[in-house]
């Protein structure tokens, strides 16, 4: 997108994009926000609101999709991963908003197991009979 706006360097500038939105807790607004401010500081409105345009797009497509490709690559409905991507986060910070959904998997696992008769209450485990 930076390269449809006309940016110099677009695809160096968006590279530098996105390995600051793969650092933990950063995303692409520690890095647009600021170059759309200074942008607007220096009286370059077009390329104030280019910018934000595009921080509003990578906003609108992580919000939607993100959930949904972690949904499908743990087995969770999305609005179970992100609720457990939220409780995680406000529990135990950064590494909880990770951790979350890793144990929320964990325990429906366990309990679809449970359930199936996999796991028995006494001995934790059920072992398969050989012959039957």
């Amino acid at each position: 997108m930076l390269y449809i706006v006309g940016v110099p360097y677009a695809i160096l500038a968006g590279l530098a994009v996105g390995l600051v939105d793969a650092l933990p807790v950063f995303g692409t607004s520690a890095v647009l926000i600021p170059w759309a401010i200074i942008s607007l500081l220096f009286g370059d409105m077009t390329r104030f609101i280019e910018i934000m345009v595009i921080q509003v797009i990578c906003f609108l497509v992580r919000a939607t999709l993100e959930p949904r490709i972690l949904s499908r690559q743990m087995g969770l409905h999305p609005v179970i991963t992100m609720l457990s991507m939220y409780v995680g986060l406000r529990m135990f910070g950064f590494f909880g908003a990770l951790l979350g959904p890793i144990f929320t998997m964990l325990a429906v696992n366990l309990y679809v197991a449970y359930k199936e008769g996999r796991i028995n209450e006494e001995s934790g485990f059920r072992i398969k009979e050989e012959g039957k």
